[in-house]
C-alpha cells in the first residue's frame, strides 16, 4: 500500500498538472483577448469614418437647402418679373387700340417684349431643369443616407457580438460559474457575483 507520504506527492504532483493545464488556458485567454481588442480597435476606426461620411453627408445636405433657397427666391422674382410684363402687355394692346398712328413703333416695342418673354421663358425652363435635377439628387442624397443608417446598424450588431464574446471572456477569467477539482478531489464553487465592466453587455441592445 502507499505510504502517507507518497499519497501527498501524488496529490501535489496532481495539483502542479492542474496548475499548468490552468497557465495554458489562461495564456489562450490572453491571446483571445488580444484578437479581440484588435477587432474593437477596427471596428472604432469603421465607426469613425461613417461618423466622417455622416457629417459629410450633413453638409452637403445644408448646402443642398441652401441652393433650394437660392432657387426659390430666384422663381419668386421671375414670377413677379412675368407678372410685371403682362400688365406691360396689357398696357401695350390699349396703346394699340386708341394710337394707329404709332402703329409701326408699337409693333417695334411688341417685338422686343416678345424677345424678352421668350427669355424668361428659357430661363423658366432652364430653372425647371435645375429643379428637376436637385429633385434628383435630394432622392440619391436620402439612399445614401439609409444606406448609412443600415451599415451603422450592422456596425452595431457586430460590437454587440465582439462584447459578448469579451463579456464570456472575462467570466472564464474570473472563474464565474466554473467547477473546479481541488487537490482533495471534485468539489463545487460557488460562483461569484458578476461585478465585471461588460455585465451591461452581452445581453442584446436593450436601449437605443
Amino acid at each position: 500500500s502507499l505510504t502517507r507520504l507518497q499519497i501527498e506527492a501524488k496529490k501535489n504532483w496532481v495539483f502542479m498538472e492542474e496548475v499548468k493545464l490552468f497557465q495554458t488556458q489562461k495564456s489562450d485567454i490572453r491571446e483571445k483577448v488580444r484578437v479581440f481588442q484588435e477587432k474593437v480597435e477596427i471596428f472604432q476606426e469603421k465607426i469613425k469614418g461613417a461618423e466622417e461620411e455622416i457629417s459629410s453627408l450633413e453638409e452637403r445636405n445644408e448646402s443642398f437647402r441652401n441652393v433650394i433657397k437660392a432657387f426659390q427666391l430666384k422663381n419668386k422674382e421671375i414670377q413677379e418679373a412675368n407678372k410685371g410684363m403682362r400688365e406691360k402687355n396689357k398696357a401695350l394692346q390699349e396703346k394699340m387700340e386708341t394710337v394707329e398712328e404709332k402703329n409701326k413703333a408699337f409693333w417695334k416695342e411688341c417685338k422686343a417684349f416678345w424677345k424678352k418673354d421668350k427669355n424668361f421663358w428659357e430661363e423658366d425652363m432652364a430653372i425647371s431643369r435645375d429643379k428637376m435635377s436637385l429633385w434628383n439628387e435630394y432622392i440619391a442624397l436620402r439612399d445614401n443616407d439609409q444606406a448609412l443608417q443600415e451599415e451603422k446598424s450592422r456596425m452595431w450588431d457586430m460590437v454587440e457580438a465582439l462584447w459578448d464574446a469579451k463579456y464570456s471572456i472575462w467570466k472564464q477569467l474570473n472563474g464565474i460559474g466554473v467547477v473546479g477539482n481541488g487537490a482533495d478531489g471534485d468539489h463545487d464553487s460557488v460562483p461569484e457575483e458578476d461585478n465585471s465592466p461588460y455585465s451591461g453587455w452581452g445581453r442584446g441592445r436593450e436601449t437605443g
